[in-house]
C-alpha cells in the first residue's frame, strides 16, 4: 500500500480508527503491532488506550501525527516501546531501582510480588 510507505503525517483527516489500522499494518514486523500502535498512539494523545476505542473517530491534529509517525518509525526499527513512551510498566526510580510497596521500609530490597500486583520490601 502506498500509504505505508508515507509518512503519515503527510495525510490530514485521518481518525483514529483508520490511523490504527495503518499503523497496526506498518509494525507488522513487531511481536505485538495492535498493542504497540495503541500504546504509542495513546502516549501521544495523553489519554488511556480505552479512549481510542470510545472515540475511534477522534480525527487527530498534524502535530499528533507527526509525533505519532516518528514513533512508529523508531518502533519499526525494534526500539521498544518502553524507550519510546519513558514507561516501563513497573514504577522505576531515577537511580533505576524499584520502588516499594508503600508500607514497606525505605531501603528494604524486594522480595517478590504479592497477589495485588505490589511490590514488598
Amino acid at each position: 500500500m502506498a500509504i505505508l510507505s508515507q509518512p503519515l503525517h503527510a495525510e490530514h483527516g485521518i481518525s483514529v480508527a483508520a490511523l490504527l489500522a495503518r499503523a497496526r499494518q506498518r509494525l507488522a514486523a513487531t511481536e505485538t503491532p495492535r498493542l504497540d500502535s495503541e500504546l504509542l498512539l495513546a502516549h501521544v494523545l495523553q489519554t488511556p488506550r480505552t479512549h481510542l476505542y470510545a472515540h475511534p473517530g477522534r480525527i487527530l491534529t498534524a502535530q499528533q501525527l507527526a509525533a505519532y509517525d516518528q514513533l512508529l518509525r523508531r518502533r519499526a526499527k525494534l526500539e521498544p516501546v518502553a524507550y519510546l513512551t519513558g514507561y516501563q510498566g513497573v514504577p522505576v526510580t531515577a537511580a533505576g531501582r524499584y520502588r516499594c510497596h508503600p508500607g514497606a521500609a525505605a531501603g528494604n530490597r524486594i522480595a517478590g510480588r504479592t497477589g495485588t500486583g505490589t511490590f514488598t520490601g
